[in-house]
């Protein structure tokens, strides 16, 4: 069971192309937006790594995200999708276009890949699906066995 998940993972990776520009609808009433940011240097941040959450309503305005990670999910039923930008960290970047762009009113998630390609990972499970969904990003051959039982989906 646990090396059929994680091989429909891996088969499940979709990466946008340079001079990409797509549009990903979702359909859940109330998701949860994630917002994943990194630094590279500890002298100014105590932390690498950033996550930001939101629970959209149809009420928010459109806003544009600069970060190297997404994910999008249902909070009552934890299916979602990650998006993983590859590319340099934002600050460090030519190319100041936003990666995403978030319209909670129209349901959807504008990536941005003119500059830098991205991947979208669908995943269900919470956020063990998310931890599974960012390590078939980054080993796709690698299967995780996974030993505590709050990370078994």
């Amino acid at each position: 069971m646990k090396l059929a998940v994680a091989a429909v993972l891996a088969a499940s990776l979709s990466v946008l192309a340079y001079g990409d520009v797509q549009e990903f609808d979702y359909k859940w009433e109330h998701p949860r937006l994630t917002i994943v940011r990194l630094q590279d240097a500890t002298d100014a941040h105590d932390e690498l790594l950033f996550t930001t959450e939101y629970v959209l309503s149809r009420c928010e305005r459109t806003f544009d995200v600069e970060a190297p990670a997404l994910f999008i999910e249902d909070v009552l039923t934890g299916d979602g999708m990650a998006f993983f930008r590859k590319a340099p960290l934002p600050h460090a970047r030519t190319d100041k276009t936003p990666d995403f762009r978030v319209d909670a009113r129209r349901r959807r998630i504008t990536v941005n890949a003119t500059a830098y390609p991205c991947v979208r990972v669908p995943y269900t499970g919470g956020a063990a699906g998310r931890v599974r969904a960012a390590t078939a990003f980054q080993h796709p051959k690698v299967h995780v066995a996974w030993t505590q039982p709050y990370l078994r989906a």
